[in-house]
């Protein structure tokens, strides 16, 4: 029987040709982990839903403790512009607190929202 080595010149290698920009499998992984760190915390077998509930009631007690320090500058700035008159050099920080705090709630809302399918995981595992 004949058979045609790789390294014949008279055939080409058979099966899909190489990409000249693949990533190596060190790579791959390297971004998959990359990915896995930006997605936050995972449900799985290493990792317990009590666990992701207190990793994210934690981090939902953090900023709510941030809104309510943006809350407090925030009337101290508006106390500080209501004394004065005229437009008061103060205007750019008040607009900047109430854009940090819509920030802010936006990440509770997140949280909550994570909390609650948290709870009706647990709830239909029950």
């Amino acid at each position: 029987m004949d058979h045609d080595t790789e390294g014949s010149p008279s055939k080409e290698r058979r099966g899909r040709p190489p990409k000249p920009d693949a990533l190596t499998p060190a790579q791959r992984a390297k971004r998959y982990r990359d990915r896995k760190k930006v997605t936050g915390p995972i449900v799985s077998k290493n990792h317990s839903i009590p666990e992701a509930m207190a990793h994210l009631q934690l981090k939902y007690d953090q900023e709510r403790m941030k809104v309510m320090l943006l809350e407090n500058q925030l009337r101290e700035a508006e106390r500080k512009a209501a004394s004065s008159c005229g437009p008061h050099p103060l205007a750019k920080q008040v607009e900047a607190l109430l854009k940090q705090r819509q920030e802010q709630d936006a990440i509770i809302r997140a949280c909550n929202a994570e909390i609650a399918r948290l709870r009706d995981y647990i709830s239909s595992r029950k």
